[in-house]
């Protein structure tokens, strides 16, 4: 019942974001050919090469969020875990951070509804993306416009890719 009840708190939460307009995989960059595995032919030094069996335990703070370091080759961020979002989202300013350019004309748009109404954002894709140990090859990001979104968020399209999240305890442990 705890897990249950965290779970929704993270769903209806201030910050969550829901996509609401479909995504075209297909304008995001991928190189991967239909059933093959989506993944950059050479890997970067913070890529996906070692990845380690043990699940990472993040400790809830005292308003119920877990707090995890995102890592690239071009840096890291905050972010909240959340599995109220479907989708990862980056601030500008943290977009920045990890190499992607805060406004892009040729990236695809697609329209958000926030805690504070509907906005627009800019679809984009990491590669070698790590939380703790954690490693996916690619993630598909919105980037909000300045201001839209105080943090990031790790949203529900990381935790998919991996083999079970637990609630419970204080704690998030994700196993990949």
């Amino acid at each position: 019942m705890f897990k249950w009840a965290i779970m929704t708190a993270f769903a209806v939460g201030a910050a969550a974001v829901f996509v609401v307009q479909a995504i075209d995989p297909g304008q995001l960059g991928s190189s991967a050919s239909p059933g093959q595995p989506d993944r950059p032919a050479r890997e970067t030094a913070a890529g996906c090469e070692d990845p380690k069996p043990e699940p990472l335990s993040l400790r809830m703070d005292g308003s119920g969020h877990a707090w995890g370091t995102l890592q690239t080759k071009d840096g890291e961020i905050r972010v909240v875990v959340d599995t109220g979002a479907s989708m990862t989202s980056l601030s500008a300013e943290d977009a920045r951070r990890l190499g992607l350019a805060a406004q892009d004309p040729r990236r695809k748009q697609a329209r958000f509804q926030t805690a504070n109404g509907v906005v627009m954002a800019e679809l984009d894709r990491l590669l070698n993306v790590r939380l703790g140990h954690l490693c996916v090859y690619t993630l598909d990001v919105a980037v909000m416009p300045r201001g839209a979104l105080k943090g990031s968020l790790l949203g529900m399209n990381f935790l998919r890719k991996m083999r079970k999240v637990e609630v419970g305890q204080g704690r998030v442990v994700i196993s990949q």
